[in-house]
């Protein structure tokens, strides 16, 4: 059985279409601006992420870090000092022994 249609239930129809396509692409326009605020809060989200742990190392962990690198090398200057002053210590007890020997061989 076929139903037939009157221009009545069709213009009713054709006006339940359009009215439900424009609820539709109201719908879907929300949906895209969702979207977009969505993307952009991720966005900051991850400057924020990446960002602040930079902005706290150089607002207030660079002049301590800086310090603790004068101090390591200040250190390793004075170990390489404390070095030269070992091998020259040790030299100069060689030197001081050779002399000694020397003396106590030509008695």
């Amino acid at each position: 059985m076929s139903e037939m249609y009157t221009d009545e239930d069709i213009d009713d129809l054709v006006r339940i279409n359009i009215e439900l396509t424009k609820e539709n692409n109201k719908m879907l326009k929300a949906m895209r601006r969702s979207h977009r605020w969505s993307v952009f809060f991720k966005f900051v989200w991850l400057v924020v992420l990446v960002g602040a742990p930079v902005v706290v190392y150089y607002l207030y962990l660079q002049p301590y870090v800086e310090e603790a690198q004068a101090l390591y090398f200040e250190v390793q200057q004075n170990l390489e000092q404390m070095r030269q002053v070992q091998e020259n210590f040790q030299a100069s007890v060689g030197d001081a022994t050779s002399r000694f020997g020397d003396l106590l061989r030509r008695e």
